[in-house]
């Protein structure tokens, strides 16, 4: 990861979708449009170069947007938890490691 500047704005619904909740709770949170929250969450996608909210929770874990306490449990769907396997969470590792540059 490149590391991109996220506005305040957007590290809000990134945090927000990070957490396994949907558009429309963003919206209902943060008190915004529907079109301006689908704005913001293209916008995330594009910065983190990212294609869906797993690999969106990855990256906010790796930059600490997100508040998820373990690399080993992470929240997906509706606060469901999801444990990663040991090779999942080499993968998780070994991206946020990369992502610090050498």
């Amino acid at each position: 990861m490149s590391n991109p500047a996220l506005t305040l704005r957007e590290r809000e619904v990134a945090e927000i979708l990070a957490k396994g909740l949907k558009i429309k709770d963003v919206v209902a949170l943060l008190k915004m449009r529907p079109r301006t929250a689908e704005a913001h969450r293209r916008s995330i996608y594009a910065k983190l170069d990212v294609t869906n909210r797993s690999e969106l929770t990855l990256e906010a874990l790796c930059a600490n947007i997100s508040e998820t306490s373990s690399p080993s449990t992470i929240t997906v769907g509706r606060g469901k938890k999801s444990h990663l396997d040991k090779h999942e969470q080499d993968q998780f590792f070994f991206r946020c490691v990369g992502s610090f540059g050498a």
